[in-house]
């Protein structure tokens, strides 16, 4: 979960963030400080997960080839000590640079987060999308909160007679709703009819929380993909507990 501050609204994201770290810290999230270099091996290694393929570098006195960080998530993961029998929670406000599509240049975007690493159940999924919601609930204006879950997608992969490559293209058809590129690809490699129907149908889950979840339903055959959509019912339950169910209106899923 992330959110980008604009360099046209200083004051505003000033008094947000004080309002966001307060809400992070009292569901027992502490902040992540991170340097702003990082080794370039790192996104060199995790391409797919990144935004853009172009990640700012340059060659430190040592010798080693470092990367002006584009990205958060990627450094709390490899330094978390968390496992599958604890969950670490930190929210971080760092500076990411990313290439602008606009003016072909580098921009520094301010950005705001947090993350769970480690023993994740459907408590912390349901908080986590709780605290989303109420972070855009804070800025006043209409929104929708938009729901991924790799794990569905990474568990239809799992099934395809593709190498790690081919995945990764795949995932970004899937990403940027590229149906005709996704087709094209399924042809080329000459997927089952069954793979490629598959395939498809994931690449259109876009829209409304209930409508999405059941065609996503309908569509899980894998261990792993049912497993991704079976957490949201349980969420559902948290917060009818926490009486938020009524925000489920301001949400939709996005496969990617």
């Amino acid at each position: 979960m992330e959110h980008e501050f604009r360099d046209s609204e200083p004051r505003r994201a000033e008094a947000a963030t004080l309002r966001l770290r307060g809400l992070y810290e009292s569901y027992g999230y502490r902040k992540y400080r991170m340097g702003r270099f990082e080794e370039y091996s790192l996104y060199a290694a995790n391409k797919s997960f990144l935004l853009g393929e172009n990640v700012p570098t340059f060659t430190d006195l040592d010798g080693r080839l470092m990367a002006l960080k584009p990205d958060v998530t990627l450094s709390i993961a490899k330094n978390t000590k968390a496992d599958k029998n604890t969950c670490e929670k930190v929210y971080y406000l760092e500076s990411v640079y990313r290439e602008s599509k606009e003016s072909h240049t580098y921009k520094e975007i301010s950005q705001m987060g947090l993350e769970c690493m480690g023993g994740v159940d459907d408590c912390v999924i349901a908080e986590v999308l709780a605290l989303a919601l109420k972070s855009l609930a804070d800025f006043e204006t209409d929104y929708v909160l938009k729901i991924s879950n790799m794990d569905f997608v990474v568990g239809l992969m799992e099934e395809l007679p593709v190498n790690a490559e081919q995945k990764d293209i795949i995932l970004g058809l899937i990403r940027t709703k590229n149906r005709s590129g996704l087709e094209k690809l399924c042809a080329d490699l000459a997927l089952l009819e069954g793979d490629t129907e598959k395939l498809m149908k994931v690449s259109g889950l876009y829209g409304e929380f209930g409508r999405v979840l059941a065609e996503a339903g309908a569509i899980a055959d894998t261990p792993k993909m049912k497993e991704a959509v079976a957490c949201y019912p349980a969420c559902m339950r948290f917060w009818r507990r926490w009486d938020w169910a009524d925000s489920l209106t301001r949400c939709g899923w996005i496969s990617r």
